[in-house]
């Protein structure tokens, strides 16, 4: 993992944000070891990186509210690990930010690693629903970021229940161009 790298800003529609890596081989390594051999010990390091990223990015506004996007009940049976919560915990407990258990799945999804863009934003528009909980600025958490179609549809669900996204934080992206 490239703790000390430089983060990579990354730019959706409406919405910029930050990867500590790229997807790449180290990268995919420590993925693949957290999510499909359970070695949630190396997602410490993880939270620890980008809640220093995610604390210094956000350090001159005075309510932050971390926002980790929802496993599927498919991923978190499979893996016995919802990894979206662990990580925004452990960016919490890096950052001293809240967590908001707002964001909710309100639909099956498809697992996304064999998808291709168009098939991706697909398969999640309209899955996500976010209930409020009086958070005011929310920092959307994710492991990677593809296509940012997961990003995006996070942000869709906030902004329809009237709430404010600053931005987005994953470990790492995939691509040097997302859409």
């Amino acid at each position: 993992m490239h703790e000390r790298a430089t983060p990579i800003e990354l730019q959706l529609p409406g919405l910029n944000g930050v990867a500590l890596t790229q997807f790449d081989g180290s990268a995919a390594a420590l993925l693949t070891a957290i999510k499909d051999h359970g070695q949630t010990s190396l997602l410490a390091p993880v939270g620890q990186a980008m809640g220093r990223v995610v604390a210094a990015r956000y350090a001159d506004i005075s309510s932050v509210t971390l926002l980790p996007v929802p496993s599927s009940r498919a991923s978190v049976r499979r893996r016995g690990l919802n990894l979206g919560a662990m990580v925004a915990a452990r960016v919490s407990r890096q950052s001293g930010l809240p967590v908001s258990r707002g964001l909710k799945l309100v639909r099956d999804t498809a697992d996304q690693r064999s998808l291709g863009a168009e098939q991706r934003f697909a398969n999640l528009q309209d899955s996500m629903r976010f209930e409020p909980q009086g958070e005011h600025g929310l920092v959307i958490i994710d492991d990677v970021t593809t296509t940012g179609a997961t990003i995006l549809e996070a942000f869709r669900a906030v902004r329809e229940a009237g709430g404010q996204v600053l931005g987005f934080a994953t470990f790492a992206h995939t691509k040097k161009e997302i859409q």
